[in-house]
């Protein structure tokens, strides 16, 4: 289970470079304890900070490291191959580069029964490919889950900390009814949207809700058929799960750790990676390295307005080559908007989400399609719906 979260930081003050030395440590510790096994472990190289990271530590204790990198089709901008080879190469690792084959719609199907319940991330496709491709040379690997979270890797760090400093100058009840035209008028999915949203929150003590894709009014209008009343009950439990301590990164990575990582996260990849029969180790979520993060760490060596992960970026700069570039952020994602503009995975959502056995509304079902096609942000939202309805239907759930 994960560790109990504290509410304060240590009251000493640490050299960053003492920080550094030791967050190395004990990721070195961790590396070599997750690496003791019946049978070899690779590492899922994406060419990241983190993992670059892990497979720089490992390299360093074991004969041959193996390193994983997969392709996608048309991957575009989401290719890493080049960054995860620059590492490879400097830390001379038995490097495999896979390719994936193209993704049918049919595998939501399937995720859909191994998840045995809603989830709202589409990166299960890729994590899955992934572990498919990686079992057939490899059965146990380490993966940089829990950095991004611990270490403040983020955007929406930086973009929380922007907007601390902007409504410090204007009064809480007027942000209020900005929020509040943003969730009556702005449509869902348009631009700049959430972070409207958002401004009405207490930033002193709480942590704006920023990456909320269903809102009460967008949710009271998807189920208008099927409840007289829409209880907004998952706000008062994200109220009661978020952190009312420390300042506005600690609280918002503290959130993070406790819903998102735990909730989404760490039950994709093990769900997924089980589903092909590999081991997925995270030495980031040693308890240590968690109680050094949330004890130890200030936020200014997390995020700042205009950096993110910086203690890990300064470990960055010490071991890994120079040539690496340490500002570099990609998230493990599929081009879901793309495939949505035409093709297969378009019909399959049309299908599934217009088809007379969907429970949501569909007037505000084509409403969030239509938008799609106009340019708003709706891909995720459209794939948590399409997942929803294939989960429902395959454990043959009533509502």
């Amino acid at each position: 289970s994960l560790p109990k979260i504290p509410c304060s930081l240590g009251n000493g003050i640490t050299r960053t470079k003492d920080l550094v030395s030791e967050l190395e440590k004990l990721l070195e510790d961790s590396i070599c304890r997750q690496m003791i096994a019946d049978v070899p472990v690779g590492v899922l190289l994406s060419g990241g900070v983190d993992s670059s990271l892990i497979t720089a530590i490992a390299a360093r204790n074991t004969e041959q490291l193996k390193t994983f990198t997969v392709r996608f089709p048309n991957s575009g901008k989401f290719d890493e191959t080049k960054h995860a080879r620059l590492i490879a190469n400097k830390f001379n690792t038995e490097h495999i580069e896979l390719d994936a084959s193209s993704v049918e719609p049919d595998l939501l199907v399937r995720l859909a029964r191994q998840f045995d319940e809603p989830i709202v991330d589409s990166s299960m496709i890729p994590t899955f490919l992934v572990s498919q491709l990686v079992q057939k040379h490899c059965k146990v690997v380490l993966g940089g889950d829990g950095a991004d979270e611990l270490f403040g890797g983020y955007e929406h760090y930086s973009r929380l900390l922007k907007m601390e400093g902007v409504a410090k100058f204007i009064p809480r009840a007027i942000r209020s009814e900005i929020s509040y035209f943003a969730e009556k008028y702005i449509p869902v999915g348009a631009k700049a949207r959430s972070w409207l949203l958002g401004f009405g929150y207490d930033t002193k003590n709480g942590v704006p809700l920023i990456a909320n894709y269903f809102d009460p009014t967008a949710r009271s209008s998807l189920m208008r058929d099927k409840f007289d009343h829409w209880d907004t009950v998952s706000e008062s439990i994200l109220q009661a799960n978020t952190s009312k301590c420390g300042d506005l990164i600690q609280r918002a990575t503290m959130m993070d750790f406790n819903n998102y990582l735990a909730e989404d996260i760490l039950v994709k990849v093990d769900r997924s990676s089980m589903l092909a029969s590999l081991e997925v180790r995270a030495p980031f979520l040693d308890r240590r390295i968690v109680e050094f993060a949330f004890k130890k760490v200030p936020s200014f060596l997390k995020a700042t307005p205009n950096n993110k992960k910086i203690l890990l970026k300064e470990l960055a700069g010490r071991i890994l080559p120079s040539e690496f570039d340490r500002q570099r952020k990609q998230g493990f994602s599929i081009p879901i908007d793309a495939w949505l503009k035409e093709g297969d995975f378009r019909d399959f959502f049309y299908d599934t989400l217009l088809n007379s056995q969907s429970i949501f509304d569909n007037k505000s079902t084509i409403g969030l399609l239509k938008g799609q096609d106009k340019g708003r942000n709706n891909g995720e939202r459209l794939f948590a719906l399409v997942m929803f309805e294939l989960w429902r239907r395959e454990y043959k759930i009533s509502i």
